[in-house]
């Protein structure tokens, strides 16, 4: 699990010991397609500055995509564009 892009009902949960191992845990491979953050905001705010994603979920794990009016889509290797609403034109 994690070697490549997981599409199916699974989520791999990465525990970390700082906010900056989780930057650094994040940049060190591909873009995710989505991320999803759990924790204080504070951290969440640093984490989404410094890293790069398709989508974020802060404490929640499918609001970006079940929202139809919010893009969802990838960076990167994981695709480039988004769908939902105006930004699928």
């Amino acid at each position: 699990i994690m070697q490549e892009e997981i599409f199916g009902p699974v989520l791999p949960i990465v525990k970390m010991d700082s906010v900056e191992g989780m930057i650094d845990h994040i940049n060190a491979g591909e873009k995710p397609l989505a991320m999803y953050i759990f924790g204080p905001e504070a951290a969440a705010d640093r984490i989404i500055a410094r890293t790069s994603s398709g989508g974020v979920c802060v404490n929640d794990t499918v609001y970006h995509i079940l929202n139809p009016d919010l893009p969802f889509g990838g960076v990167g290797g994981s695709g480039i564009g988004r769908y939902h609403g105006k930004w699928g034109f």
